[in-house]
């Protein structure tokens, strides 16, 4: 019997509900995407990052850049605070900042998220800053030790270098000693000769002195011998005994160039060990520190390369439709509550209808 009265007011809430929906201001969200900063990496290969993601939602949840964004932003509407909704995706180190404007303070929200992104790294530059200079100090002093190591690896070479000079030049000294031993063959095997021709010719004047002491010589002849064969002899045996100290001279010297050719020898087997030792620990001790110090470097370099502010992964952008209002949810709402409210009416005016005329049959 008031199915009239239900529908009428269900129908008038519905349109009153979808008038003032519709009169309401349009709202959009605008939301960005960030990481924290990252400032070291881990043995495995993961990130240490600056801070956690709940620190910074805490950050921005407690207003902090409410009044720093304010003033480095120009709005046309003066505004006292601002709304940032922060969110943590699936416990990950992903954080989504969104916040609300209208249709024509989208261009003015956007500003606003970027502000608020700058504001964070700001915070957070001088510690990413401390970071790059203690692996930067690590860096520069791990070159220094490098250069050390260099001298030392240049001055080894230049040792080695040295010693290759001197191998060289006592090659060339032990092939002077043998041209001078071919050269002291050379003289003793003339003077061989020169002592084998000497003791024939003082054979031949002993031989010629024999015969002229025989009688048949004349006065003349006799006087003579008497100066001429001492005299020959005597000097042939001083031209004799100066060619044999000449052949000892040289023997002795030619056993002084054997001497010196085998010590040459000896000396360029200890300069070949020295250079063996030499290269070994340029190898073996300096140029395998080199590398590991080449290696530290560059894993610190990298570790300075990955670090970073905060990352903003996607720019401040708006949503594509209005989240506010909810024009069919509220709609449904007040359809709903039409029906409830309604049929209670109907209930409670029949209800009172049934009192009346009890009063009056009475």
């Amino acid at each position: 019997r008031r199915k009239w009265l239900i529908l009428t007011i269900t129908c008038s809430l519905v349109v009153i509900t979808g008038v003032y929906s519709l009169g309401l201001p349009k709202i959009y969200s605008l939301y960005t995407v960030i990481e924290p900063g990252i400032v070291d990496m881990t043995q495995s290969g993961g990130y240490v990052y600056l801070d956690t993601t709940a620190n910074i939602k805490a950050r921005i949840d407690s207003q902090a850049y409410t009044r720093r964004i304010l003033n480095n932003v120009t709005i046309e509407r003066q505004l006292t605070s601002l709304d940032f909704k922060v969110n943590i995706l699936n416990k990950s180190n992903i954080l989504t900042i969104t916040y609300e404007a209208e249709k024509e303070d989208i261009d003015s929200g956007i500003v606003i998220l970027g502000n608020l992104v700058d504001e964070l790294r700001r915070d957070y530059d001088k510690d990413i800053q401390l970071k790059k200079d203690e692996f930067n100090r690590q860096i520069f002093m791990k070159n220094n030790q490098m250069a050390e190591l260099n001298l030392q690896k240049k001055d080894l070479e230049k040792q080695i270098q040295a010693k290759e000079k001197s191998i060289s030049d006592k090659y060339a000294q032990i092939e002077h000693h043998k041209a001078s031993l071919k050269a002291y063959d050379y003289r003793i095997d003339n003077l061989l000769g020169e002592l084998k021709s000497i003791k024939e010719k003082s054979q031949d004047i002993l031989m010629d002195g024999g015969e002229l002491s025989g009688g048949q010589q004349t006065q003349q002849k006799n006087g003579q011998s008497d100066i001429l064969y001492p005299a020959a002899i005597q000097q042939g045996m001083s031209l004799f005994q100066e060619l044999r100290n000449q052949i000892n001279d040289l023997r002795i010297e030619k056993e002084f160039s054997r001497t010196s050719i085998t010590a040459l020898e000896n000396d360029i087997n200890d300069l070949t060990w020295d250079i063996e030792r030499i290269k070994k620990e340029k190898t073996l001790a300096i140029q395998t520190d080199i590398d590991t110090l080449q290696t530290e470097i560059d894993k610190l370099k990298n570790r300075v390369n990955h670090i970073q502010g905060i990352k903003m992964i996607s720019e401040p952008v708006s949503s594509v439709y209005p989240i506010k209002p909810k024009v069919r949810s509220m709609m449904i709402l007040s359809l709903i509550a039409g029906i409830f409210f309604s049929v209670f009416a109907a209930f409670f005016i029949e209800y009172i209808s049934n009192i009346r005329k009890r009063s009056e049959q009475e």
